[in-house]
Formats: structure tokens, C-alpha cells, sequence
């Protein structure tokens, strides 16, 4: 099963309500980890062997850096088009997401949450 990471921009009740689902989730300030560059994010995420979901598209140039320098990551999804206080709409696409991919699925991806619909 997939372990997931959130940056500090996701919202708090989104981790409670995976969590009542019995999803692994870390938040940013669990892991003393507000206010940190978001390369730092990715690494503690990826430390954990834990997929990382955010709204901040600089992950994009981020994951592809790691690429190009031999760095790996457990996935990062993005989520484009929902902002963050609908936890509702986030909430199902993330069960999705923990119940399509496998770790091994997620390794040095990068998908946009919207295609868990």
C-alpha cells in the first residue's frame, strides 16, 4: 500500500480523513517540515519511502532535476485543479490513487491527482 507525504499546503482534514481509512499519511508538520524549500519536502518523502501529494507545480522542474542527476523519489502527484479546501473531492481521488498504484508503480513518477477521479 502506498505511504503518503503532504507538503504544508494541504489541508490538515484531508490526512485525518485518509487516516480514518487506515491510509499512512505524514504531514509537513508532523515531520518538522514547515516552512522548508520544497526540495527538502521531496527528500523527507522520499527518506520515507512515502509518495508526495502537493498543489505546488515547481515539483515539476524539481522532479525533473532528480532525473537528470540520478536521484529517486516515491512518486509525486500534483493536484492541479482542486483546491485545497475541497477536502471532499481530494479525499476520493487520493483513495483511488492508494488503491490503483503500488510502490513500485509510483517510483520517480509524477501525476496529476486529477486522473484518480
Amino acid at each position: 500500500m502506498l505511504r503518503l507525504y503532504f507538503d504544508e499546503h494541504v489541508p490538515l482534514e484531508l490526512a485525518r480523513q485518509l487516516r480514518q481509512q487506515g491510509i499512512d499519511v505524514l504531514v509537513a508538520r508532523d515531520a518538522g517540515k514547515l516552512r522548508v524549500p520544497d526540495e527538502e519536502h521531496l527528500t523527507c518523502a522520499a527518506s520515507q519511502q512515502r509518495v508526495l501529494l502537493t498543489f505546488d507545480r515547481d515539483y515539476v522542474g524539481i522532479a525533473e532535476a532528480w532525473l537528470l542527476s540520478g536521484r529517486h523519489h516515491n512518486g509525486i502527484v500534483i493536484a492541479y485543479r482542486y483546491p485545497s479546501s475541497q477536502v471532499g473531492s481530494l479525499f476520493h481521488m487520493c483513495v483511488n490513487l492508494c488503491s490503483r498504484e503500488t510502490p513500485e508503480s509510483m517510483t520517480d513518477m509524477l501525476y496529476p491527482l486529477e486522473q484518480y477521479r
